[in-house]
C-alpha cells in the first residue's frame, strides 16, 4: 500500500497526549481569566530549554547543557530542574503536575521511560531499553516504540511497540519484532505506531496478533500526531516538508495537507477555543491554520509546545511564547 514516494530522514520523536478535554486544559493556570498577552512573539524566559510540551501552567522540558537536566518554566518563566543525566530526552508529555519522557541514554540498552513531577518525585517506569521512540499518553497507560540501528540484532531485533501504566507497576508488550516503531499514537482509543524500517503505519486490532497496516508511505518516520479525527505525519520532498493526513482506515489514501518550508523536526496539535491548526518548526515555527488551509511563520526557532492560551518555542536569547489566537491573525 505505499503511496507516497519520498525521500526522508529520521526526525527527533515528539509526544502527544490524548484524551484531555479543552476544558480541562482551560482551568489550569495558564489560562487566566481577562485578555492574553502578548500578540507578538516575546521572551518568556532567557533560560535556555527546549520545550516539549505545556500543561498547567508549566513549560516541561530539556534544558541545553551539559548536564541534561529535564524540568519545567513555571508562570513567571522561572527554572525548577527535576532530573538531571536525561540524556538526549526528545519526547515528554505532561499531564497536570507530572511528566513521562524517554531518554535513550548514553549507550545502547541504557535508555528508560521515566516519570517526575513538580514535587520534584522522580521513577523510572521501565530501564534497560534501546532507543525509546514517541511517548502517548492514553488514560493510565504511556505507550511506547523500543528500536536499534544495531546490525547484530538482525532486521527487526530489539525493536517492539509497548506501554507502562502511570504508576509502572503493569508493563505489556504491544507487539514485537516490528522493524523500527518511532512513534506511537492513539486515535478514538485505538493505539498506532509509526514503523520507519518498514515504512508504514500500522495497528494491532483488539483480539488478534496480526497487525494491520494502516497505510504505507515511502521511508516513513516521526513525528505523528493524533489530530482533527486523524494521524499526521511529516515528510521531506524537494526541499520541503509535506505535512500528511493519515485516516483511520484506507481508502481514502494518504494525501498531503499542505507543506512547510525546511526540516519540520516537531508537530504540535493546536485545539483551543480560538485557534485549530497544527504547528511545525526545526529551523522556524510554522504554523498550518485549518479555518483557511494557509502557512503562516511565527518566528525563528524550534521545539514548539502548547499550552492552555500559549505557544512556546526556543529560540536563541531563550524561550519565547505568543498568545495562541494571535496565529490567527498572522
Amino acid at each position: 500500500m505505499r503511496v507516497l514516494a519520498v525521500v526522508l530522514v529520521l526526525l527527533a520523536a515528539c509526544g502527544s497526549k490524548t484524551g484531555l478535554e479543552v476544558d480541562r486544559r482551560l482551568a489550569a493556570p495558564d489560562a487566566g481569566s481577562g485578555p492574553c498577552e502578548p500578540m507578538t512573539p516575546a521572551l518568556f524566559s532567557p533560560v535556555q530549554l527546549r520545550p516539549l510540551d505545556a500543561d498547567a501552567g508549566r513549560v516541561w522540558g530539556q534544558v541545553v547543557g551539559p548536564d541534561h537536566q529535564v524540568g519545567f518554566l513555571d508562570s513567571s518563566g522561572a527554572l525548577t530542574v527535576v532530573a538531571s543525566d536525561q540524556f538526549a530526552t526528545g519526547s515528554l508529555v505532561a499531564d497536570g503536575d507530572t511528566a513521562f519522557w524517554s531518554t535513550p541514554g548514553l549507550s545502547d540498552g541504557a535508555g528508560a521511560i521515566v516519570r517526575g513531577t513538580a514535587r520534584g518525585d522522580v521513577r523510572v517506569l521501565v530501564p534497560r531499553i534501546t532507543q525509546p521512540g514517541a511517548l502517548d499518553l492514553n488514560g493510565d497507560w504511556v505507550s511506547y516504540g523500543i528500536w536499534t540501528n544495531l546490525p547484530i540484532v538482525g532486521e527487526d531485533g530489539r525493536a517492539s511497540v509497548a506501554r507502562v501504566s502511570r504508576s509502572g507497576d503493569r508493563r505489556e508488550d504491544v507487539i514485537d519484532n516490528r522493524g523500527m516503531p518511532t512513534s506511537t499514537a492513539h486515535l478514538d482509543g485505538e493505539l498506532y505506531w509509526l514503523d520507519r524500517r518498514r515504512d508504514e503505519i500500522a495497528t494491532l486490532p483488539e483480539g488478534t496478533l496480526t497487525p494491520r497496516i494502516v497505510a504505507g508511505i515511502d521511508s516513513v518516520r516521526s513525528p505523528m500526531i493524533h489530530w482533527n479525527g486523524a494521524l499526521y505525519v511529516a515528510a521531506p520532498r524537494e526541499g520541503r516538508e509535506l505535512l500528511i493526513r493519515v485516516e483511520r482506515s484506507m481508502p481514502p489514501e494518504p494525501f498531503a495537507v499542505t507543506t512547510f518550508d525546511g526540516e519540520t523536526r516537531h508537530l504540535r496539535g493546536v485545539d483551543s477555543p480560538v485557534t485549530r491548526g497544527i504547528v511545525g518548526g526545526l529551523g522556524g515555527i510554522r504554523y498550518y491554520r485549518l479555518r483557511d488551509h494557509e502557512v503562516v511563520t511565527v518566528d525563528e526557532g524550534s521545539h514548539p509546545a502548547v499550552g492552555a492560551r500559549h505557544l512556546y518555542w526556543l529560540a536563541d536569547e531563550g524561550v519565547k511564547r505568543v498568545c495562541l489566537e494571535a496565529l490567527e491573525a498572522l
